[in-house]
């Protein structure tokens, strides 16, 4: 084993573990969405968004699931 193989292997790591992540922040996505449509259902709760939550455009967000006000 030399540098190089050390750098491959952790350059193929560093791969599989974004991919890893990519798969989580997807099924995070869709339980999130899921989430808001039940929220939804029961009836959102619009108001400003949260100090760390500001949004660019300004629109008012359900305080229970962080839907944006359409």
């Amino acid at each position: 084993m030399n540098h190089q193989d050390v750098v491959t292997r952790r350059d193929e790591l560093d791969e599989k573990d974004a991919n890893i992540r990519l798969a989580q922040i997807a099924a995070i996505e869709v339980e999130r969405k899921s989430l808001q449509e039940l929220c939804g259902g029961i009836g959102h709760v619009f108001g400003a968004p949260a100090l760390g939550k500001r949004r660019l455009s300004g629109a008012r967000v359900c305080v229970f699931c962080d839907a944006v006000e359409t």
